[in-house]
């Protein structure tokens, strides 16, 4: 192993620790233990994990369809699986934009495509708790939606009037992307090329709504395994909207965050707080399973290199 891998191995590492402390892993899983039916959580952590073969194949297609290069799926599934989990501690998973610097053809294309997928990643994490928020919160609690819809306005006002900021995070979190910062132009220009082909976008939003439903699927799941029977889709919009507010946060994956929101709107709809608590452990370290999924892709990656 040269010093550049052995540099890697331990950068990914030393996520992984960082990533596991978020997570509080161990703790979490004494508190809880008792209360878990592993039935339901060995079927949660396969399924979960499905959202990077997703990805694997939205990368691999867009990379494709752009003309930007031809990856095997497995070579998709390594890139994903890598910058998913590098972007495991980093603010709304900024750090998956690392896939673009794994494929060494068309950078500038390849940020325009990955722009396509933040993009629409966004959208389905938007659209989806919105959707569910009008189903559930349909009168009294409409002063709700209200608020997210002011505040994702603000926020997306906020972002186009800094994208100074969001260069500064990622000259940090990536020094590599210096060169897609000076070239900031043509990876507009290719973006909005990209953006007329309506069977990309399609496919990509179709996916990102995909991906969050199969989170929220399970989130449901593990509630029933811990004997919370209640409304599908009171507990899929209670884990929608503290996802919401967890991007909203921009803490890196809304740690803490979310759980409280999640717990409090289940408190509207007298779920027990301790119980809530605890399907909100148990699906913490379910997700946890896909960071770790990503790190054992991040290392086979790394031996290929």
């Amino acid at each position: 192993m040269n010093l550049k891998k052995l540099f890697l191995f331990l950068l990914g590492t030393i996520i992984l620790i960082l990533a596991i402390l978020k997570f509080d892993i161990i703790n979490n899983f004494i508190k809880i233990k008792d209360s878990i039916n592993y039935l339901y959580i060995i079927f949660s952590i396969v399924a979960i994990n499905s959202v990077i073969v997703l990805r694997a194949y939205r990368w691999k297609f867009l990379l494709r369809e752009l003309d930007i290069c031809k990856l095997t799926y497995f070579d998709a599934l390594k890139i994903s699986g890598s910058s998913f989990f590098l972007s495991s501690i980093t603010p709304n998973r900024l750090g998956e934009v690392s896939k673009v610097f794994m494929v060494k053809e068309n950078r500038i294309q390849g940020f325009a495509a990955f722009s396509i997928e933040y993009l629409t990643d966004t959208f389905a994490a938007f659209f989806v708790p919105l959707v569910l928020a009008i189903i559930v919160v349909y009168n009294v609690k409409l002063i709700i939606l209200s608020s997210l819809i002011i505040v994702l306005v603000c926020l997306i006002a906020y972002l186009f009037l800094n994208i100074k900021l969001i260069e500064k995070i990622m000259l940090k979190l990536l020094p590599k992307s210096k060169i897609l910062i000076e070239n900031k132009k043509k990876v507009i220009q290719y973006f909005n090329e990209y953006l007329k082909n309506k069977k990309i976008v399609f496919i990509s939003i179709f996916i990102a709504i995909l991906n969050f439903l199969i989170a929220l699927l399970i989130g449901y799941i593990i509630f029933l395994s811990i004997g919370i029977n209640i409304n599908f889709i009171v507990i899929v919009s209670g884990l929608a909207i503290a996802h919401l507010i967890g991007i909203l946060s921009f803490i890196p994956l809304g740690v803490g965050i979310r759980e409280v929101s999640a717990i409090g709107f289940f408190g509207l709809y007298s779920i027990d707080y301790g119980l809530a608590l605890n399907g909100m452990i148990i699906y913490r370290i379910v997700t946890f399973s896909v960071i770790f999924f990503g790190y054992l892709l991040y290392l086979i990656n790394l031996k290929k290199m």
